[in-house]
């Protein structure tokens, strides 16, 4: 947990739906811990 979220009570999440995400280009990329995920080109 970040500093400040600690200070301010819990932390927020936000949701960012695109209109064309069903025809988006997407791209996978390995994580740190080696786990692949995909996200949206632009």
């Amino acid at each position: 947990m970040s500093f400040l979220g600690g200070l301010f009570g819990p932390v927020c999440e936000i949701d960012v739906i695109l209109n064309d995400a069903e025809t988006r280009k997407m791209a996978e990329l390995k994580t740190e811990e080696g786990k692949m995920e995909k996200h949206f080109l632009f």
